[in-house]
């Protein structure tokens, strides 16, 4: 069973962080630091959320999928990888949290 999905950030901030990282990766990627250390929280804070769905899932195929890209999303949280482009670093942060939201929200949605 689990709760409402709870985070720190609302998700005004974190919409909006997710548009200006896509805008930001064309525009300027390497003085946005500040921003990726924000997105880098957001993923931090939305695992357990997805967790909690993946809980939640009957089909293995389904629940691997889901289990591996949380797993994805928490390395690109954590690590810095070189061969990719500071703009790209970005964009997968955001799209790492639009899907780990997707899943929080299912999590929410099976809740009863």
């Amino acid at each position: 069973m689990t709760g409402p999905l709870v985070i720190s950030a609302s998700d005004a901030d974190l919409h909006r962080d997710v548009r200006l990282a896509w805008t930001l990766a064309q525009a300027a990627p390497m003085r946005q630091q500040a921003l990726r250390d924000r997105l880098r929280q957001h993923i931090g804070a939305l695992t357990g959320p997805a967790e909690a769905y993946a809980d939640t899932i009957t089909d293995e195929g389904h629940r691997s999928i889901v289990i591996a890209g949380i797993a994805s999303a928490r390395a690109a949280a954590v690590g810095v990888d070189p061969a990719v482009l500071p703009g790209e670093e970005l964009m997968v942060l955001a799209e790492y949290i639009k899907t780990l939201l997707l899943y929080g929200r299912q999590a929410t949605a099976a809740a009863p």
